[in-house]
């Protein structure tokens, strides 16, 4: 049973927009030129092939084909994002970096780097674009693991006083499906986050229902 206290949320996600907090995914940041192919010879889908804004569902299996992690792969141009469960990330790190010899790749843990939220509900497109200054049009026709990266606009503040701005976080979006829901997954940067208290996502409280399972369990 739904408690009352959480149905607006629900409601919110089903006619508007809903935002999840995922702070149960860890992400790790693959680069190099080999990144690609030595992904390719890991993981069971064909990653080797995607190009700059593209992404997919792979699993990262042992030997024996049992199971180590399941992941989303994200090619972002320079280098390739690996979003996965945060409490295999330090054991999915440790073993890609024993089999790294002569490749020209390099592992970067940025779970703590970056903030992850997804947005989901009819609604998640044009509050997204919004949000992060892109045509919805364009999140609207981005296929499942489809990613961008853009940076969040500059503050009204910083404009109005004609100074330059400091350098904007880096922002990627992508557009998963679960089932038959679409939803939008948002990673901002983690310091953009606290030094401003609240993400523009959160500022979004009246189109927004908040389903963070924790924010529900402390309102119990």
């Amino acid at each position: 049973m739904i408690p009352a206290i959480s149905l607006d949320a629900y409601t919110a996600a089903r006619e508007r927009a809903g935002l999840v907090d995922r702070p149960d995914r860890g992400r790790i940041v693959v680069s190099g030129v080999d990144r690609a192919s030595f992904l390719q010879g890991l993981l069971t889908n064909d990653v080797v092939a995607l190009k700059a804004g593209e992404g997919c569902y792979a699993a990262y299996l042992t030997a024996q084909g049992r199971m180590i992690a399941d992941l989303d792969v994200y090619e972002l141009g320079d280098v390739m994002l690996l979003v996965l469960p945060r409490d295999v990330k330090d054991a999915v790190i440790a073993k890609l970096d024993q089999v790294i010899f002569s490749e020209d790749v390099q592992l970067g843990d940025v779970t703590d780097t970056f903030a992850q939220m997804a947005v989901i509900g009819p609604g998640a497109a044009s509050l997204v674009a919004r949000v992060i200054g892109v045509a919805v049009e364009i999140l609207g026709a981005m296929a499942e693991h489809g990613n961008l990266r853009t940076s969040w606009p500059a503050s009204r503040r910083s404009r109005a006083a004609q100074r330059p701005a400091r350098p904007a976080p880096i922002t990627t979006a992508s557009r998963e499906r679960v089932t038959n829901v679409i939803l939008y997954q948002v990673h901002c940067a983690t310091q953009m986050r606290r030094t401003r208290k609240v993400t523009a996502l959160d500022r979004e409280r009246h189109a927004l229902g908040f389903l963070d399972r924790r924010s529900r369990a402390a309102r119990r």
